[in-house]
């Protein structure tokens, strides 16, 4: 894919960005994913791949990213970044896109006990490997941070377009 190719795909990338907030205690176990406890020690968080589609065309391909809190002591408010980031073959490591929404705090009612923020981004172009860097904020009354952390998801795989072949017709029996 030439350079201007791939600028123009990235530009074509669409961001849809859709919070939840979950009330309730947060009594049953978190999602897959899931690290920490959320009493006492490391704050139970998750950041996963929640659905990951390949097709051949990159209009077709698509990957959603979901990142879920629970409280802590003190929580007034909870806030949560995800930020996507691609690797593409011959590339060492990966890097942030920018986009639509990208950077921005999603930030929870308050008084949620659990909140979970997913990401969907659509029109990828390929070969190329997606994740994403979730970052997680619990803010007391007056909005200050007073807990941090930073989970990354696993990778959607994006392979190449396969090239046309044609099957050569079977020869024929007499």
């Amino acid at each position: 894919m030439s350079r201007s190719k791939f600028f123009a795909a990235l530009r074509a990338v669409a961001f849809v960005a859709l919070p939840l907030a979950l009330p309730g205690t947060g009594s049953g176990s978190g999602p897959s994913g899931s690290s920490g406890t959320g009493t006492g020690g490391a704050p139970a968080v998750s950041a996963i791949v929640e659905h990951c589609v390949t097709a051949a065309t990159q209009a077709g391909r698509a990957v959603t990213f979901t990142g879920q809190m629970e409280t802590v002591p003190g929580t007034h408010r909870m806030a949560m970044q995800i930020l996507v980031q691609e690797h593409l073959p011959g590339e060492v490591g990966f890097r942030t896109l920018a986009g639509a929404g990208s950077g921005t705090w999603q930030r929870s009612e308050v008084g949620v006990k659990i909140y979970k923020y997913e990401r969907q981004v659509t029109n990828l172009p390929a070969p190329a490997g997606f994740r994403a860097t979730v970052q997680y904020r619990w803010l007391d009354e007056r909005g200050h941070v007073i807990r941090t952390t930073l989970r990354r998801t696993s990778i959607c795989r994006e392979p190449g377009e396969r090239p046309k072949t044609e099957t050569p017709p079977a020869a024929g029996l007499s």
